[in-house]
């Protein structure tokens, strides 16, 4: 297994590109359990 890596994600709710990347994030956190 690789080591776990840790992320932090800042984003900014009235911008419309942070609210898109958020979904990602969301995304990405139940396709590998982050």
């Amino acid at each position: 297994m690789s080591e776990p890596i840790t992320l932090e994600v800042f984003s900014d709710y009235v911008c419309p590109w942070c609210y898109l990347g958020d979904n990602r994030v969301k995304q990405l956190k139940k396709d590998y359990d982050i």
